[in-house]
């Protein structure tokens, strides 16, 4: 009995590790470790989306508790991202050289002088290979400053490590990886005049890459809580040397108030509906708070895939990312369980999550997709939305459309919108205010004014004569139609 007290039992009271940070919490064992049924996660990160069943009709909320990596595996895992980097450099350089060879057979080609009836097909590759070219040296310069990243805050996290030899072994995985870089350039740039002092250059510098690989690669490999065959993802925050999911809780009523308390433990509450657990070995069943269901079978493991089997939830895994972050923000609440465990090893998880959160690497979020060729930290995409070259573009090409398509007043004053693209054409041919040149008397007048031109302004010649044809042609059927007394022509003799 003393020895189950003292060294077997799961309730037995145990100090807090971060006694020497001033912590003076007495927790039980079984709050400090994880037991073999906690739900193991494949990747680093990842997303939870539960959707309400049939039971719990929405609006609600779900909160979860996660565990953290240890610095030990984040500092492996950015070797293992930097050593895949690496290898994006080695490939990429090659098919540059290819480019660059091809750039110089063209270049001899044109220089022959003989290329008049091939000046197509040279004009198309010419623009293949430039686009090959530019192309290449952008995926080795994100490729690089990513290497240079990821060594850098390896070193960083690894100066953080209260061990000596751990800290120490760390550093050098950055040491192996600088030497493994140096060999790569070093066989790049080496051009002997014997071909055969390059050949056993080559032959050593081969060997030592693969002795490098092989000290690597046992560095770099992924912990055993990464590789298990589910899908998984990161929400609340705790800390331990391990990876998984311990515990979602399901609540009938949407919470506002979460997001202002995301820190704060809480208690028992009437609302607090249930909760799913995934420690102490029964991780399959779901504990009622309110007593109106028994305690049942909750999860079902099927493959790589995990169902809900159960009325309280659906359930569905998603990946989660780093942008999503940015969408959905931090995590709400606390745990349930987190009333029990350390504030200084919560506090100090969450700030380290947001330091990583917001020194990652990510893409332009603008839209501009592989053409934009940035790649910067999450921390400085505000600023370089304001500067992203096709950000300023777009918006200039939507500005002129859509000033292209502003209806505005036509300045000749007829009373018309035009959309402004239309503009000239309805000023040339379309408004009644226009001036239009008489092709008889070479004079401007307005259009509208047309008919009254006609009739009183035009002095053309033909047009006069036309007009006093009109006048002699009214005054004769005028005659005809209202005719006087005759006028007899006095003779000469009526006058004696």
């Amino acid at each position: 009995m003393t020895l189950h007290r003292s060294a077997t039992c799961p309730a037995r009271l145990v100090p807090c590790v971060n006694v020497i940070h001033g912590c003076q919490a007495q927790l039980r064992f079984r709050d400090r470790h994880v037991r073999s049924a906690a739900l193991r996660f494949a990747s680093r990160s990842g997303h939870i989306r539960i959707g309400g069943g049939d039971d719990i009709k929405p609006p609600w909320c779900a909160e979860f508790w996660v565990w953290l990596h240890s610095k030990e595996d984040d500092v492996l895992y950015f070797m293992e991202q930097a050593i895949r980097w690496q290898e994006c450099v080695r490939t990429t350089t090659s098919r540059l050289k290819e480019w660059q060879d091809k750039h110089k057979q063209l270049q001899e080609t044109l220089q022959q002088g003989t290329v008049s009836h091939m000046s197509k097909p040279l004009e198309t590759d010419a623009l293949e290979i430039g686009e090959g070219i530019a192309g290449c040296k952008s995926i080795l310069a994100e490729a690089r400053a990513r290497v240079k990243s990821l060594v850098a805050d390896s070193l960083v996290v690894a100066n953080t490590i209260t061990d000596p030899s751990d800290r120490d072994e760390d550093q050098q995985h950055a040491k192996w990886l600088a030497k493994r870089q140096q060999l790569l350039q070093a066989m790049e740039s080496r051009q002997p005049a014997d071909p055969r002092e390059l050949a056993r250059f080559v032959k050593q510098a081969k060997k030592e890459l693969s002795r490098l690989d092989d000290k690597l690669a046992k560095c770099v490999d992924v912990p055993l809580a990464l590789v298990q065959s589910a899908t998984h993802g990161f929400h609340t925050l705790a800390s331990s040397a391990t990876a998984g999911l311990h515990e979602v809780r399901f609540w009938s009523q949407n919470r506002p108030d979460v997001a202002t308390s995301m820190h704060d433990v809480l208690g028992p509450v009437p609302e607090l509906r249930g909760y799913w657990t995934f420690e102490e070995g029964a991780g399959e069943y779901v504990d009622d708070m309110a007593g109106q269901f028994p305690r049942y079978t909750n999860i079902s493991y099927v493959d790589v895939h995990i169902e809900a089997s159960s009325v309280a939830v659906n359930v569905d895994w998603v990946r989660y990312s780093t942008a999503m972050v940015q969408v959905l923000g931090d995590p709400p609440t606390a745990s349930y369980r987190q009333r029990n465990m350390c504030k200084v090893v919560t506090k100090r998880a969450f700030l380290a999550l947001k330091h990583h959160q917001r020194n990652g690497k990510v893409k332009c979020s603008l839209g501009c997709g592989p053409y934009c060729g940035h790649v910067i930290k999450a921390c400085d995409q505000p600023a370089h939305d304001a500067t992203c070259d096709l950000r300023r573009l777009r918006d200039t090409l939507a500005a002129e459309y859509y000033r292209k398509h502003e209806l505005v007043q036509c300045p000749f004053g007829c009373g018309l919108e035009i959309a402004r693209k239309a503009l000239p054409k309805h000023r040339k041919s379309e408004c009644s205010n226009r001036l239009v040149l008489c092709d008889k008397c070479g004079r401007s007048y307005v259009q509208r004014n047309t008919r009254r031109h006609d009739l009183r302004e035009c002095d053309a010649p033909q047009v006069l004569a036309t007009k006093l044809m009109v006048v002699r042609a009214r005054t004769r059927q005028e005659s005809r139609e209202h005719p006087g007394p005759r006028h007899r022509t006095k003779s000469a003799g009526d006058v004696l």
